[in-house]
């Protein structure tokens, strides 16, 4: 079931009573003219989605029973990509027997970057199984060269995603949909985790240090007491290359602002640590992005959760 939300501020959800299949159908996308300007405050107001089960209409984490569609937001399209028609020719390849849809998000052709939303109908799935397979897909992308990196907001359990907008970039048609196949049964889902856990198993072995010789290094500095931002640190230093940036600045990010430290200095932290050790550095954007994110509704602390800015 499809709910719709006028902007990040409204306080609750409207139930369309429709799939996103049949919504989008009648959709009537709304035009903008989009700068780095006006940027944040077109994306403040843009309608938003959610395709599944809540409680009481609100799309917080515990409200979630379950979700029936996957939302990826691909902001880290390989340089390579340079059109739209390439890109989709290049999803139908791994994608082919899916049926999924296509189309740009608000913020596409800024600085003539592509930007495109992958939506797939799924069936009926609980959190924890929608996270695995939002997850997996995100890391098969990653390894088939279509993204450069991942963004972990697109496997939040109560993740939200714009609806189609209109700027001065956009080409038509507005939404490409691959839609000839069956929508994913239960059966076929549970087939296609199985193949999309050893993509997740690759990339977040890198990231929480399981190969050599950094596993018996965090394990001599947990031996000898260290904190966890000392270990984060050790992992830093050597180096982050493309396809782990994103989750270890967020896992960085989050460790420092459980520790009570403000946004503002933790920027400047992570931009002096972005610099010196990602490889290539994230842009400026990215890393505001991946703060924001941290701010808004991931960050986890003894005793209780803490979600950020409203």
């Amino acid at each position: 079931m499809l709910y719709i939300q006028n902007g990040v501020t409204a306080p609750n959800m409207t139930n369309t009573g429709r799939s996103f299949k049949d919504f989008i159908q009648t959709y009537h996308p709304r035009n903008v003219s989009i700068n780095n300007d006006n940027k944040g405050k077109l994306k403040a107001s843009q309608q938003l989605a959610f395709s599944g089960r809540l409680v009481d209409d609100t799309h917080k984490i515990e409200s979630v029973l379950e979700r029936d569609l996957i939302a990826l937001d691909l902001d880290f399209i390989h340089s390579s990509i340079k059109t739209k028609d390439d890109l989709f020719k290049l999803l139908k390849e791994p994608l082919g027997g899916l049926n999924w849809y296509l189309y740009p998000t608000i913020s596409n052709g800024l600085g003539n970057k592509l930007k495109y939303r992958l939506i797939i109908p799924t069936p009926r799935l609980r959190p924890g199984t929608y996270q695995t397979l939002a997850k997996g897909l995100n890391y098969y992308l990653l390894d088939m060269g279509i993204l450069s990196d991942v963004d972990p907001s697109n496997w939040k359990v109560n993740q939200l995603f714009g609806m189609p907008v209109k700027n001065q970039f956009s080409e038509e048609p507005l939404i490409k949909a691959n839609t000839k196949n069956k929508d994913l049964d239960k059966e076929t889902t549970e087939k296609l985790i199985q193949e999309l856990t050893k993509f997740i198993s690759k990339h977040e072995r890198a990231v929480k240090w399981d190969a050599s010789p950094t596993a018996s290094t965090k394990q001599a500095l947990i031996n000898k007491g260290a904190s966890q931002g000392a270990i984060l640190l050790n992992q830093i230093v050597p180096g982050i290359p493309q396809g782990q940036r994103n989750n270890t600045m967020y896992s960085f990010m989050l460790y420092w602002l459980k520790c009570g430290m403000d946004a503002t200095a933790l920027h400047d932290f992570a931009s002096n640590m972005n610099a010196l050790y990602f490889k290539p550095p994230l842009d400026n954007k990215e890393l505001e992005n991946i703060l924001a994110s941290a701010l808004k509704g991931h960050i986890k602390i003894i005793g209780g959760v803490y979600n950020g800015k409203k």
